[in-house]
């Protein structure tokens, strides 16, 4: 995400809305009807607020490789040996 270096100024109408600078949608990834947060904070003794997305990022390949690891040995000796076994099993093949 790119960081604004500039300030940026809105208006609050008589609805109390205001309109976010394209910069600051583009930066946060927002499109109309997207939903933010905002998050009360305290700096140097100034009340200021934090806009975030509320959207959620994309996880949805997380499970992907799941079937493959199912029924396998998951301990960090296991996957070392693993590890060791390919790379024997590739030394050897490349010597034929």
């Amino acid at each position: 995400m790119a960081i604004i270096d500039d300030v940026k100024k809105l208006r609050l109408t008589t609805k109390r809305q205001v309109t976010f600078p394209v910069e600051v949608c583009e930066a946060l990834n927002l499109a109309p009807g997207d939903e933010v947060i905002l998050d009360a904070q305290e700096c140097r003794g100034e009340p200021v607020w934090i806009l975030r997305s509320a959207k959620r990022p994309d996880r949805s390949w997380m499970h992907a490789l799941r079937r493959y690891a199912k029924g396998r040995e998951h301990s960090l000796a296991a996957i070392r040996e693993s590890i060791r076994k390919a790379a024997t099993d590739r030394r050897k093949g490349s010597r034929s």
